[in-house]
């Protein structure tokens, strides 16, 4: 009757696998990139020359033009420092050129303030880094203090891709795993990454894991939406055809074939698939299993069990 119906048999085997998980991932700015700009002196803003967000600045752009009654004082001084060491030299006139410069004013600035032999009213707020503006608190005419953050600029280039990793699966992800970024609305585009991080808590909306990854493309912006399989450790496991799999819902069973015509349905959990084989626990390496006419038979056994008499 087996060989009738086309049962086929074949042995559970142990493995050794490497298994992979997808996860959907969104590129954000990186926070490795980010700078604040502040005013080293308080002061009045006088000019706004970066007023919206989202611009782009070079490293020394002029942000903003702030007059410090601080700055200008340490501006007469310094003319005067240079009256009384008679000329270019002398330790007044280094002391008071290297106080300028601790409050924000710049060399080529100090430099025409000797030439001009004239204090300038403002001095330039500049951008300590490229980049691009995410925050602003900035307004023309503000009484600011070195405390107030009036920039925020973060490197427009580098980018952290973090990952949803479903509970359950997502503790298997370790720093320094191994993943390969595609992203859907870039054909051909992918990337090998490594985790660099993996967060410890669970993300509170979505209930998943959180891991990052760094990726360093100008072509790229933040808000993209990608993909990654990452590579899990290696693990050893059984496994079985796929067709060996019976599933009714709520659990999973398979034929064991003890010879003789003679088979027993036990029940397996089941664990990852990869190809035509999945992975098991409930039998032994070796032991063969039913491989096709597995629901014939199964029908069968049920359909056996339903018209058995009532003892």
């Amino acid at each position: 009757r087996q060989q009738s119906i086309g049962v086929r048999t074949t042995a559970a085997v142990a493995l050794t696998r490497t298994p992979s998980l997808r996860a959907p991932a969104t590129l954000e700015l990186a926070e490795s990139g980010a700078a604040q700009v502040h005013a080293r002196a308080a002061g009045f803003l006088e000019k706004i020359a970066v007023a919206e967000t989202g611009v782009r600045v070079h490293r020394g752009q002029r942000l903003a033009d702030l007059y410090s009654p601080e700055i200008y004082q340490a501006q007469t001084e310094l003319l005067a420092a240079r009256g009384w060491s008679g000329g270019a030299g002398g330790n007044a006139l280094a002391a008071a050129r290297q106080r300028l410069e601790l409050l924000g004013m710049n060399r080529a600035a100090i430099d025409r303030v000797l030439a001009t032999n004239k204090p300038a009213r403002t001095v330039e707020v500049e951008a300590p880094i490229a980049g691009v503006v995410v925050a602003r608190t900035a307004v023309l005419g503000a009484y600011v203090t070195p405390e107030t953050a009036l920039y925020e600029l973060r490197d427009p280039d580098t980018f952290y891709v973090i990952a949803e990793l479903p509970a359950g699966r997502g503790e298997a992800v370790t720093a320094g795993a191994t993943a390969h970024l595609t992203i859907p609305t870039r054909p051909g585009y992918s990337r090998e990454l490594r985790v660099d991080l993996v967060y410890p808590e669970l993300a509170r909306d979505a209930r998943s894991f959180r891991a990052r990854m760094t990726l360093t493309d100008p072509a790229l912006r933040a808000g993209e939406y990608a993909t990654v399989d990452l590579l899990l450790p290696e693990v050893s496991v059984i496994a079985v055809p796929r067709d060996a799999l019976v599933a009714t819902g709520s659990s999973t069973h398979l034929f064991v074939d003890h010879g003789d015509g003679h088979l027993e349905p036990r029940s397996v959990t089941q664990g990852a698939c990869w190809d035509e084989l999945c992975a098991v626990t409930g039998v032994h390496p070796g032991e063969r299993v039913v491989a096709g006419a597995t629901f014939l038979i199964d029908a069968e056994s049920r359909l056996r069990a339903a018209l058995a008499p009532v003892p």
